[in-house]
């Protein structure tokens, strides 16, 4: 009887995953790599591949080498975004994204390796992670909806911590105070301690596995973004490719900010343009929740900073990182000089 070959040492899957996937992130991404495989000098028992310029992040990470906060940053969100895009767009990613697997480049481009471990999604766990994504991103109350589709089982929850469930396993946020807590610390909050995922499908435990890898690189270099935000285009797309409907639906204040996003448009540039220059990336996505608060112009902008609350502020700006709130924040004192 011929004895199976686990999947992480069948090199024939690995070239062909490796492939595959390396070539449908080069056309899609500039910044992204994938070694190429030499077919004629490899074996059932041996790949080679071409050689990849960079410095390990695991080391990167242990020693501390300087690089430019600005290349952290390409590095950080094209890192999410090259998953997002494997997820939603090809149904089938790299599923062991750890610092030792993966090669930095001072100008923030990396190297994905070892494709040994790669997970093909069904279409049913796509359509309920999508769904999930759009949910996380309007705020909707459809985030049990998408638990049930993916055969997710929460026990001892109510709809408000599913929610918050959701943020911590599906989401790489740091900005809420869940996402940071330990669970054997004794300070956790009991309805907290009374959560149980009594249920979780292997593809959908494969899913959570590399949004805690990835939240941990993240957490690691000190970036706090949302992978949910970058997610969203991808999710989006696929589920109208699929002709699907999503469960999550913009509430009335949204509709009217996006209606008035489109007439006030100079002066959502301007904060725009501001942004730029203090290295804050934008987009329509991002400044929406300025549109929501009825901030339309950089005096708008100035006047909020300087006498809204943290809470209020948090609100406004979450869907920046911290380390990009704190820059906003800072240089906003600075305006109109800047």
């Amino acid at each position: 009887m011929r004895k199976q070959i686990p999947r992480e040492f069948d090199f024939h899957r690995e070239r062909a995953m490796m492939e595959f996937i390396g070539s449908s992130i080069g056309r899609n991404f500039k910044d992204v790599y994938v070694p190429t495989v030499l077919s004629a000098a490899s074996s059932s028992k041996t790949i080679t591949m071409t050689y990849m310029q960079g410095v390990s992040l695991a080391k990167f990470i242990q020693d501390r080498s300087s690089i430019q906060r600005t290349s952290l940053s390409t590095f950080a969100y094209n890192l999410i975004a090259v998953f997002g895009y494997q997820i939603f767009e090809i149904g089938t990613f790299h599923s062991d994204p750890h610092p030792g697997n993966i090669l930095l480049q001072e100008n923030g481009s990396f190297t994905l390796l070892d494709f040994g471990q790669v997970k093909v999604l069904s279409d049913n766990v796509r359509i309920g992670m999508a769904q999930l994504v759009v949910a996380l991103s309007y705020d909707s109350s459809y985030v049990s909806d998408c638990f049930k589709h993916l055969g997710l089982k929460v026990e001892g929850a109510t709809e408000n911590l599913i929610e918050i469930v959701a943020y911590v396993i599906f989401d790489t946020r740091m900005d809420i105070p869940e996402a940071n807590m330990n669970p054997f610390d004794d300070s956790i909050p009991h309805e907290m301690r009374s959560i149980k995922i009594s249920t979780i499908p292997q593809e959908v435990f494969m899913l959570i596995r590399i949004i805690a890898l990835l939240r941990g690189i993240l957490s690691s270099i000190g970036i706090d973004i949302h992978s949910r935000e970058i997610w969203l285009p991808y999710a989006q797309s696929f589920l109208n490719r699929r002709k699907i409907r999503t469960l999550a639906k913009k509430n009335s204040s949204e509709k009217v900010a996006q209606k008035r996003f489109t007439q006030n448009h100079g002066g959502m540039e301007q904060i725009a343009r501001w942004m730029a220059q203090q290295g804050v990336r934008t987009s329509k996505e991002r400044l929406k929740h300025l549109a929501l608060a009825n901030i339309w112009s950089m005096k708008d902008f100035a006047e909020f900073l300087s006498t809204g609350n943290d809470d209020q502020i948090h609100r406004v700006l979450r869907g920046f990182s911290l380390d990009e709130r704190d820059t906003i924040r800072r240089n906003m004192v600075k305006w109109p000089a800047t």
